[in-house]
């Protein structure tokens, strides 16, 4: 669900992204026409790249804190308890 929320924002941001830089551009030029260019493009592999990347951290958050409770023995917390 991150992987397919992350992708979603990453190929929202960058039309966004590219009409700001495209009025800007009409701004600084107004005697120039632009009508569609596009500064920045939605690459797949970097999407790939990212939902990777999440995968792993999220695999990695989850395995650590674990490790930790699976060397606390019981009895240290039942006497933490008392």
């Amino acid at each position: 669900l991150t992987c397919v929320i992350t992708t979603g924002g990453y190929y929202f941001f960058i039309d966004l992204a590219n009409d700001v830089l495209i009025e800007s551009l009409s701004r600084i030029a107004p005697q120039r026409i632009v009508l569609d260019l596009d500064f920045l493009t939605f690459k797949p592999l970097i999407a790939l790249e990212n939902c990777a990347v999440i995968i792993v951290l999220a695999i990695l958050s989850m395995i650590k804190p674990l490790i930790k409770i699976k060397n606390i023995k019981p009895v240290k917390i039942i006497q933490t308890k008392d």
